[in-house]
């Protein structure tokens, strides 16, 4: 029974912990996205910490059009945002982000590997995107979209309640994991 106990404890805490974060771009399209993390355990204290990422240069990270009709171009983000400005082999299309808002505060952006960014970073789970939609031309041609659990509400987990969004999307956690995927 403890062996049990023990086992449904680990899987549990896996499922919950949701530190990684995978976007999958399946669309022509070029993505342009913010992301974001916050502690939705701490719904009094208004989910925080929170904290928003930003690029220097564009406010807004960018991630290509696919590779092939099967293949995504993908980005991928660790729990530790520290990390964030470091080239990763295995998925070399990630943008790197280089600022960070904690709580709102946009005149002190953290810029990793800042150590200040470990602990809001680890108490946080990734929980939201905004982005727009632009074709290969560089032409905006649909959002700002959002799929998020917003601080105490339910989850939007696609674009359902958009009107004729120019892509789909789904956001949803797996195997200790948040997963966004544009399609």
């Amino acid at each position: 029974m403890r062996k049990l106990l023990l086992l449904a404890t680990f899987a549990v805490s896996y499922c919950v912990s949701a530190q990684d974060l995978y976007i999958q771009n399946y669309t022509d399209t070029i993505l342009e996205y913010t992301i974001w993390k916050d502690n939705q355990a701490n719904v009094a204290g208004g989910c925080q910490p929170s904290l928003e990422s930003r690029d220097s240069t564009t406010g807004l990270s960018i991630l290509g059009p696919a590779i092939s009709a099967t293949t995504p171009r993908e980005a991928y983000y660790q729990g530790d945002l520290t990390t964030t400005m470091t080239f990763n082999a295995l998925y070399p299309n990630t943008p790197l982000i280089d600022k960070w808002i904690l709580n709102a505060d946009f005149a002190n952006p953290l810029v990793p590997p800042n150590p200040s960014l470990v602990a809001p970073s680890l108490a946080s789970q990734w929980s939201g995107i905004k982005f727009g939609v632009k074709d290969l031309s560089g032409t905006a041609i649909g959002g700002y979209y959002t799929m998020a659990k917003f601080c105490g509400q339910p989850i939007i987990s696609d674009l359902g309640g958009y009107t004729n969004p120019v892509v789909n999307g789904a956001l949803f956690t797996a195997g200790g994991a948040t997963w966004i995927i544009i399609y």
